[in-house]
């Protein structure tokens, strides 16, 4: 991911990618992002008016680009439709890594990195809005050995 993201030289690009992988929010969630939904480095996502956790330097990159290209607070974050984001992100992977991602592989690319680094799936699902039966069923589909996690687990009991 960190290729990816460090390759692609357009920012508002490189914004749309790192949203879709920092909160494993889905593309009709990142379509309709508006400026005055980023509060800090919370964004939120869906109708349901959920909060996403995002890294600072993604909210600083945020900021500076909404300020940049002079974005009021109640547009979109993004003028594109859901069909051109999911062009970029394929095309800027296949360019990059060689292979074809979709914006819904970043979004489980998200839930299973997020797995592997110790997170709770009702944690998980309360970021991406998925039901925790849906989490363990992405998680499945990536044929995780579960004794790569057993480390983790006992470190925190």
């Amino acid at each position: 991911m960190r290729k990816l993201i460090g390759s692609v030289s357009s920012q508002r690009d490189s914004l749309v990618i790192r949203i879709i992988y920092e909160t494993g929010c889905s593309l009709k969630e990142l379509a309709g992002i508006k400026v005055s939904d980023i509060a800090g480095n919370m964004i939120r996502t869906g109708k349901a008016a959920r909060f996403s956790q995002i890294s600072g330097k993604l909210s600083k990159d945020l900021k500076l680009y909404t300020e940049g290209n002079s974005i009021k607070k109640e547009s979109l974050l993004f003028d594109i439709s859901g069909r051109r984001i999911s062009q970029l992100t394929e095309s800027h992977a296949e360019k990059i890594l060689g292979t074809r991602l979709t914006p819904h592989d970043l979004r489980n690319l998200h839930i299973m990195h997020a797995y592997l680094n110790g997170v709770y799936l009702e944690n998980i699902a309360g970021q991406t809005g998925l039901s925790e039966l849906r989490i363990f069923q992405i998680i499945s589909s990536f044929n995780v050995k579960p004794e790569r996690n057993y480390g983790n687990f006992l470190k925190r009991t």
